[in-house]
């Protein structure tokens, strides 16, 4: 009999015999005409010929095989078949490997292995020791144990994990309740914060940090209950990777089963159904502030964005995963729009005796932090760019500094001589009756350059002119008037 890890060695035998299994026309898969297009590449845990029964887990004997299996030895294996002679002839040599005829392995039909722990692995799901061995193990243990079909384990498989961590997801709920309502006890110390990293003072930080801490532990704030409910991603990735080479393969339950509208489970949903209600709920879960129910999207512009982004990203990239992994998707989506919708009420908070989050006004946000923080470093920048500058002007050789000084003592001569000018010119304007006049803002205007005989002289013939038109304009209205009349008189 081949051994159970005979089609795995590098010789010749092994070689031949992998390569009758791969071309066996048993294998061939028609069951849905809708084709995957998971299922052009290879499973996940191999080189290139990765299929159904391109690398099967020839680890370990399995009886079932065997009775499919060709034999090798030179006995006949008709149904008539001589007891065992116990005479002391040697027993047939092993043929040549290289001599022997492998054409009867296209005969092996994969859906005679039995399904036990470890039927995966039978079958070449073989991911080693991890997180995705585990769940493949929790998958065949529900298949088994539970009477559960394989999509229904690996739904149920993401939701065991899902639940298990509930508590520390509670637990990560009430500590970031008391992180959100002692924000405006922990703004003075931030700012003092942002301030020393400013300055660049470690002392100062160190402090802060110490005062920080102290008033986390004094409302029952820890850090650590905030990250407990990440433990639950390396198992989620596990059985996305575990379904995912279940679909590869694929594996005969999974191919054969149907639910609703799906009828292959290695295919995806042609309907779009699955992935638009994920990404539904992922939307729902974001909206109302994550599964923890405390991160506030209003507070923070960039997260309402996000909460459609990732949605239409999910929605895109859901498309090419086949049914079993989109369902499993649905499945965990769904329970996270549960445990959102439970930690956003504040009746189950009280009954669960989680701390409810309080309403802020006027609390700065990261971004808003972020970008005070920027604007004080420039101007702490430009300001040391001003000094440096100033320093460099001030450090001038000793000639130019007494150039310096020489051209201010000028400047101040020049100013005082400026002055002397202007009281001697006053003096002078005083002395010839001259006056300085005053323009109609208030601003001192042109200095007359006529005395003050000059200027009543003009005065005088000024008032005379205006005299003799006024004695003008009255004789030629006299004269219209009497025109007017003589006009009227012979009429």
């Amino acid at each position: 009999m081949i051994g159970g890890t005979g089609l795995k060695g590098p010789g010749k035998l092994p070689s031949i015999s992998r390569q009758q299994w791969i071309a066996s026309p048993r294998l061939t898969r028609s069951i849905s005409s809708l084709r995957s297009p998971v299922t052009r590449f290879s499973a996940p845990n191999g080189g290139g010929n990765h299929s159904l029964a391109g690398k099967l887990a020839w680890r370990r004997a399995v009886p079932v095989i065997g009775t499919v299996c060709a034999r090798f030895n030179s006995t006949s294996t008709g149904p008539s078949a001589a007891p065992e002679s116990t005479s002391s002839t040697p027993p047939a040599s092993t043929p040549d490997p290289g001599s022997t005829d492998f054409s009867d392995l296209s005969n092996v039909d994969v859906t005679s292995i039995p399904e036990k722990i470890g039927y995966l692995k039978d079958l070449g799901l073989d991911y080693g020791w991890g997180p995705t061995s585990f769940m493949q193990y929790v998958i065949e243990h529900l298949h088994m144990w539970a009477g559960l079909p394989w999509w229904a384990s690996t739904v149920g498989a993401g939701l065991l994990i899902r639940f298990l961590l509930l508590k520390p997801m509670m637990g990560a709920a009430d500590n970031g309740a008391k992180m959100h309502n002692i924000k405006p006890i922990l703004a003075p110390y931030n700012e003092r914060m942002r301030k020393a990293q400013i300055k660049g003072d470690r002392a100062e930080l160190l402090q802060v940090s110490q005062e920080m801490r102290g008033i986390r532990s004094e409302h029952g704030i820890k850090l650590r209950r905030t990250f407990l409910p990440l433990i639950q991603v390396p198992f989620g990735y596990g059985v996305y990777r575990a379904v995912r080479g279940m679909a590869s393969l694929p594996v005969p339950g999974l191919a054969n089963e149907s639910f609703a509208w799906i009828k292959d489970f290695t295919v995806a949903d042609p309907t779009y159904i699955l992935p638009l209600i994920s990404s539904l709920s992922l939307h729902y879960s974001l909206k109302k502030g994550g599964e923890s129910g405390t991160m506030d999207i209003s507070m923070v512009p960039i997260w309402k964005g996000m909460s459609f982004l990732f949605p239409v990203v999910t929605f895109i990239g859901m498309q090419f995963f086949p049914s079993a992994l989109q369902l499993y998707f649905v499945g965990t989506g769904l329970f996270g729009v549960f445990q959102a919708t439970l930690l956003n009420n504040n009746n189950f908070r009280r009954f669960a005796n989680i701390t409810i989050p309080v309403r802020h006004q006027n609390i700065p946000g990261p971004l808003d932090s972020l970008r005070r923080l920027g604007d004080e470093r420039l101007a702490m920048q430009e300001k040391a760019r001003a000094e440096t500058e100033a320093a460099k002007r001030n450090e001038l050789s000793f000639i130019d500094r007494q150039m310096n000084s020489l051209s201010n003592k000028f400047s101040s001569f020049k100013e005082e001589a400026a002055k002397i000018k202007d009281q001697a010119q006053t003096k002078t304007d005083e002395l010839l009756g001259k006056q300085q006049t005053t323009n109609a803002n208030g601003s001192p205007g042109a200095r007359s350059r006529r005395t003050q005989e000059e200027l009543a002289r003009a005065a005088n013939y000024e008032k005379r002119r205006r005299e003799q038109e006024e004695e003008e304009r009255e004789l030629r209205n006299w004269k219209r008037r009497m025109e007017y009349e003589r006009r009227r008189g012979k009429k």
